[in-house]
């Protein structure tokens, strides 16, 4: 069994994701003690246990709840995040080069394809517009 935390709108597609996928795919949402869940309803964190009913913990009380655990270091009351190797982490670098090594590194057949094509179309349309220049001066080129 996997723990599996989402919205209510995503968990939603987890009844349907065999029906989705064609058949590919199927879920079983099941509880902690492993019975399985018949709709969303019964997999609703309840924020309130305390009163009647279910009340939905909402996506964003979660998050803001997490960032009131982090600790306010400057005492102005306002947690702050600290800075530290995992969250300076840079995931997008950009690199400024038109080298072709560079351009096509980590890509796939599709840009290759949409790439060949388009060199065979603009050195066809050089060819054509040179062809036609040539014939409306009235000069021949062999």
């Amino acid at each position: 069994m996997y723990s599996l935390v989402c919205t209510s709108y995503v968990g939603r597609f987890l009844w349907d994701l065999r029906k989705l996928s064609f058949g590919i795919y199927s879920i079983n949402p099941k509880d902690e003690k492993g019975n399985c869940l018949e709709s969303l309803e019964k997999a609703i964190f309840d924020a309130d246990s305390l009163q009647d009913g279910t009340q939905e913990l909402k996506e964003w009380q979660a998050f803001f709840s997490h960032l009131k655990s982090f600790p306010d270091v400057n005492s102005n009351k306002i947690p702050d995040i600290s800075i530290n190797d995992i969250t300076s982490e840079k995931r997008l670098n950009k690199i400024s080069s038109f080298a072709k090594n560079d351009l096509f590194k980590n890509t796939s057949y599709v840009t290759w394809s949409v790439s060949l094509v388009l060199i065979v179309f603009i050195l066809g349309f050089l060819i054509l517009t040179k062809k036609g220049l040539v014939i409306i001066s009235g000069k021949k080129s062999y």
